[in-house]
């Protein structure tokens, strides 16, 4: 109501974090069994799906931060 003409008036970003290229298979591990995954799970998702274990990681950290929510959004609600 208030908060939101505050915040672009002072500047406050509105964009989220980078979204992650969608993958069935990654998506179905982040939301059934592990957001952390560790490195045993990491090297068989690599093999399986003929990634390299960093660009796993960077989907994993990458959906992660896509459930935070905006600087906007957390200034908003603060107010």
């Amino acid at each position: 109501f208030i908060a939101k003409p505050c915040a672009l008036g002072l500047k406050v970003q509105a964009n989220g974090p980078q979204k992650a290229q969608p993958n069935a298979i990654l998506e179905k591990v982040f939301t059934a069994i592990t957001k952390h995954p560790d490195e045993k799970r990491l090297e068989g998702l690599s093999k399986q799906l003929d990634w390299d274990v960093r660009s796993i990681q960077r989907w994993f950290r990458q959906r992660r931060n896509q459930e935070k929510p905006s600087t906007l959004t957390k200034f908003c609600e603060s107010m």
